[in-house]
């Protein structure tokens, strides 16, 4: 089954979870702004776009993931950009970490969550805060995600807490560009 058929399969699932759109009903502009914000290169064809996460308070999804039937590409402020091809990915694992962020010249500690690829590479998924319906019970959305991963990609699913959650960046290459944010 390829990850498309898995998608289409959890299509109702995944489409419950805040900030998840899936193929046809992506936004033309989100994918073209994903691309060019956090593809390497831009080398995507938009039409290849078969999941896409929005991180945006206003929609841009100019951080955020989408995933193709060969890549995972994946950006934010806090975690930084990462590519991965999904023939490489061998574990996923939910998590919650903390982070920093920069008000006025406040360190104001802030929960992040998301997941971890291969024990090494933290996307953060704020949006994905949410639980989801999942038969009888209540999940976390973001577990589902990592739980939907695992059954599509058949990588392994790492549940439990992280030894070490933070503080950031979880990423190579040390800190993004990132400039603090003013409170307006």
């Amino acid at each position: 089954m390829s990850i498309s058929d898995h998608i289409n399969a959890s299509r109702n699932l995944l489409e419950s979870c805040n900030d998840i759109s899936i193929k046809p009903n992506i936004n033309p502009k989100k994918i073209r702004n994903a691309i060019k914000s956090y593809v390497p290169g831009g080398q995507v064809d938009p039409e290849d776009v078969l999941l896409l996460i929005d991180n945006t308070i206003f929609r841009s999804a100019k951080e955020g993931m989408i995933l193709t039937e060969e890549e995972l590409f994946a950006f934010s402020g806090v975690a930084g950009k990462c590519s991965i091809r999904l023939e490489e990915l061998v574990s996923v694992s939910p998590q919650t970490r903390l982070a920093l962020k920069v008000l006025k010249h406040l360190n104001i500690k802030e929960d992040s969550v998301g997941l971890v690829l291969n024990d090494r590479h933290f996307i953060s998924l704020p949006g994905i805060r949410d639980r989801v319906q999942v038969g009888e019970e209540e999940v976390a959305a973001i577990a589902y995600l990592a739980l939907f991963l695992h059954e599509a990609l058949g990588c392994a699913l790492v549940m439990g807490e992280e030894p070490d959650s933070g503080p950031a960046p979880w990423h190579d290459g040390g800190a993004p560009n990132w400039q603090p944010e003013d409170e307006d």
